[in-house]
């Protein structure tokens, strides 16, 4: 056996083990926590909702449930808003995004509707930006007062690296308990934004939420930080308030 395919059959199996390194949402463990959590959701976040492909997905697993979709970026929001056109009565299409406050930033844009597009620039990857576009971002507190919004059952967050700006921007929603279910992607994007997952549990354990890593097959408790988390590797988290006894 080559040692260069062994090589690669043992860090696939690590990345695994691990819950890491895998995208693919129907064998990393998100989907299956998905079809376990949004029966029970009325009001869904999709923040950094790309050509609609999560979005379609969880509204297959609940087609009645409430869909917000925000997506800045001019052409790949036309994109998300003929992919959801069947679904229009349940979903809401913002050509905006979310973050800490109201402001206009550039994103960086690596390609056509890319996953990879981002507010920082990606640094020391082999990809290449292709050109850049300025946009509108928003605030979740505000988005939910103009809308009259009192409660979220899931937020959806991937925003290539802008995942805490998103819940600074949802500081009175987080305080009032408002949010039952967090979903965020962790992993070489925070190096770019200079941002640490430790931040991530430092904004959201005091306000009693509980962190797991999601995994193929169960949610892993993190019962409090630790810096070995802190691999930069991709992967998703969840954060759910405690229910009441």
């Amino acid at each position: 056996m080559p040692a260069d395919f062994l090589y690669r059959l043992c860090r696939r199996y690590v990345n695994y083990v691990n819950g890491q390194n895998n995208s693919d949402i129907r064998t990393n463990g998100e989907l299956r926590w998905l079809r376990e959590a949004l029966p029970h959701c009325t009001t869904v976040f999709d923040v950094g909702a790309n050509i609609g492909d999560w979005a379609s997905l969880a509204l297959q697993i609940n087609p009645i449930m409430n869909i917000h979709c925000f997506e800045p970026s001019l052409n790949t929001f036309e994109r998300l808003r003929k992919s959801l056109t069947a679904h229009s009565a349940h979903v809401t299409l913002n050509p905006f995004g979310l973050s800490a406050t109201h402001e206009m930033k550039m994103l960086h844009l690596f390609g056509d509707c890319a996953g990879t597009n981002s507010l920082y620039p990606r640094e020391g990857l082999n990809i290449h930006q292709s050109r850049s576009e300025t946009v509108h971002l928003e605030t979740l507190d505000q988005y939910c007062q103009d809308q009259g919004l009192g409660r979220i059952d899931l937020l959806k967050i991937d925003v290539e690296g802008h995942e805490l700006s998103v819940l600074q921007g949802a500081a009175l929603m987080l305080e009032q308990g408002c949010i039952e279910r967090i979903q965020f992607e962790y992993g070489g994007t925070f190096i770019d934004a200079r941002i640490l997952l430790k931040d991530i549990f430092g904004l959201l354990t005091p306000l009693g939420y509980r962190l797991y890593k999601i995994y193929p097959s169960r949610l892993a408790y993190a019962e409090r930080y630790e810096q070995r988390f802190e691999n930069f590797q991709y992967q998703n988290w969840v954060a759910l308030r405690p229910q009441p006894v």
